[in-house]
Parts: structure tokens; C-alpha cells; sequence
């Protein structure tokens, strides 16, 4: 009878260890951030690897042992700390650990789970600790407008050309935009540490179904009626002066202007990769359409070669066989 509890004893204490670790890790890099505030990026990952290696339930103890310490080290603060630590990393470990195979249904896990810390960091924990609206969203988009400003006029005298852009005609439809913000800045953030996450999981011998290349990026043409109700009910909203609809418009409008400027620079990029030169020579035709406009055209360009590309599939992706794709094999 004591030889089948040998292993799971082993088990359990081996979950403990792993547990541990990852807990101090946590709160290491969590009051490193004071010094390096790009490590709040990841205060995910360390929880999120705990749930794929040893279940949910022990995840959510260990982010719950994570929260206590560090409101115990830090106070109130704490809890901003938490919603990464406990929403985001939980998210992000049980999207994995639910859907290995299917890495678009384990990004969209993990896009909710960071939209859903953002939003409770800013509103959730704002209220608690009576943020002040120096802080607030809208302080922020202050903040983005004046450092904007400042760096377009740096780069007009480097000799690219400057841009002009009235603040306070800008800043109302910032302010109604930021339901959009809150979305694309999670689904950003989840985006780059669900790359890293993917990476350090096949390290560890995961198994994991292989991401498309961004060269393959495609959306198809149901999702170009997102964009075209976006501009719709921004113009209908103008027209009529009612404010929800300017809003809802609005925010549509920027989700889905978002995803077809990938889609566009994924079109540019395919086609720029099938030019044959050197990689100096594709630096230097980069650096000159810095300099000379010709990026701002792109940057205006490419959400409508994205839309377009939904269309009409430039790249002929929709066609081409999975069987064939040497990025369909698994990660690692």
C-alpha cells in the first residue's frame, strides 16, 4: 500500500517546489519593476507556466500566496501587481493548458484575460486607491499628445516631414476611444508575452502547435464589414450629432483598423521579402522612406491594403494547401 504513495507523494512535493520558485520569482521581478518597469510585461508568465505544468488549482493558490506577500511588502500597490499576476498570468496558463493545439483560441484566452486586468487596473483598482485624474486615462492621452507633438517636431528637424495635428481638435476623439485603447493595448500586451510564453513552453518540451507566420497573416472578408460599420457609424454619428452612435462608431472603427494595419504591413512585408537584395540594401530603402514621406504613405496606406487584401487575398493564402506549409509542423 506505501509504494503507489511514494510517487504521488513525490508529486506533490515536486508541485510545492515548482510552486515556490515561481512564487519568489514573481516577487522578485515584481519589486524589480520599480527599477525596470518593463518587467511588468511579464509578471504573467511565471503564474501562466505554474498552471500548464501543475493544473489550475495549484496556479490560482500560488497567485493567491503572490498577492498576500506582496500586500504585505508593498500595500495598496499590490494590487495593481495582482491583476497581472492573477487575471492576466491565470489567463494565460489555462489558455495553454486548455487549447495547446489551437494557438488563435489560446491568443484569444489570453487577449481576455489581459483586457480584463487592464480594465480592472484602471477602474477596479483606480477607484479603490482614488486615482486622481493625473493618472486617469485621459491624463494619458495628454501625456501621448504632448510627447507626440515633441517628437514630431524632433524629426522635422532631422528633415522628415512634420505633421501637424491640432491637440484639441484630436483629444475629444481620443477621450471617446478609449474602450478601443483598453482592448488593443491588452490584446498587445497578450501579444507579445503569448510569443514569449509559446517559446519558453517549447523549452520546457511542450508540445505545441506552430503560430502561422506573420507573413501569413490573413483576415478574411466577413471582417471587413467590421471596418466599413466602424466608418459608417462615425460618419452617421457626425451627421446626426447623436454621440453614441460617434462613439460606438469610433471604437469600432479603431479595433478593426488595428487588425487590418497588421494585415497590410503582413501584405507589404510578403512582397518586400520576395525582392531580391541584400538585407543592407532593404535597410537603406527603409531608412530613406523615413526621410523622405514615403513611411507616412505606407502608414496610411496599409489599413486599406489590408481591407483590400480581405477581399481579394492578394497573397492567394486561401488557396494554398496546409499539407504544403513547413510552418504547420509542431513548435519546438
Amino acid at each position: 500500500m506505501s509504494e503507489p504513495e511514494e510517487p504521488r507523494t513525490a508529486a506533490k512535493t515536486r508541485a510545492i517546489t515548482e510552486g515556490a520558485m515561481l512564487v519568489g520569482i514573481t516577487v522578485i521581478m515584481a519589486f524589480i519593476d520599480k527599477y525596470i518597469p518593463i518587467l511588468s510585461l511579464f509578471l504573467a508568465i511565471p503564474m501562466g507556466l505554474l498552471v500548464v505544468r501543475r493544473g489550475l488549482k495549484v496556479g490560482v493558490l500560488a497567485a493567491g500566496v503572490v498577492t498576500v506577500l506582496l500586500f504585505a511588502l508593498t500595500g495598496s500597490t499590490a494590487l495593481v501587481i495582482a491583476m497581472d499576476v492573477v487575471v492576466a498570468g491565470l489567463a494565460l496558463g489555462f489558455a495553454h493548458l486548455r487549447f495547446p493545439k489551437q494557438p488563435q483560441l489560446a491568443f484569444l484566452v489570453t487577449a481576455a484575460g489581459y483586457i480584463l486586468s487592464f480594465v480592472l487596473m484602471i477602474y477596479g483598482v483606480a477607484a479603490i486607491l482614488g486615482v486622481t485624474e493625473a493618472v486617469s486615462m485621459t491624463g494619458l492621452i495628454d501625456r501621448f499628445l504632448e510627447t507626440s507633438e515633441s517628437l514630431s517636431d524632433k524629426m522635422a528637424e532631422l528633415g522628415a516631414p512634420n505633421v501637424l495635428v491640432d491637440p484639441e481638435v484630436v483629444r475629444p476623439y481620443l477621450v471617446m476611444s478609449i474602450p478601443s485603447m483598453i482592448v488593443l493595448t491588452g490584446a498587445g500586451n497578450a501579444a507579445v508575452v503569448f510569443l514569449i510564453f509559446r517559446k519558453l513552453l517549447s523549452r520546457f518540451g511542450h508540445g505545441l502547435a506552430a503560430i502561422p507566420p506573420f507573413r501569413a497573416f490573413h483576415l478574411n472578408w466577413k471582417y471587413g464589414w467590421g471596418f466599413v460599420l466602424g466608418l459608417l457609424g462615425m460618419m452617421l454619428g457626425e451627421f446626426t450629432g447623436r454621440e453614441i452612435v460617434l462613439r460606438v462608431g469610433i471604437n469600432l472603427f479603431w479595433v478593426f483598423y488595428m487588425l487590418f494595419t497588421l494585415q497590410g504591413f503582413s501584405v507589404l512585408y510578403f512582397f518586400f521579402g520576395k525582392w531580391k537584395m541584400s538585407t543592407a540594401a532593404k535597410v537603406f530603402l527603409l531608412i530613406v522612406a523615413v526621410f523622405t514621406g514615403i513611411a507616412q504613405l505606407v502608414l496610411t496606406a496599409a489599413p486599406w491594403v489590408g481591407v483590400l487584401d480581405a477581399w481579394f487575398d492578394f497573397r492567394k493564402l486561401e488557396v494554398t494547401s496546409d499539407a504544403g506549409d513547413p510552418d504547420s509542423r509542431p513548435e519546438g
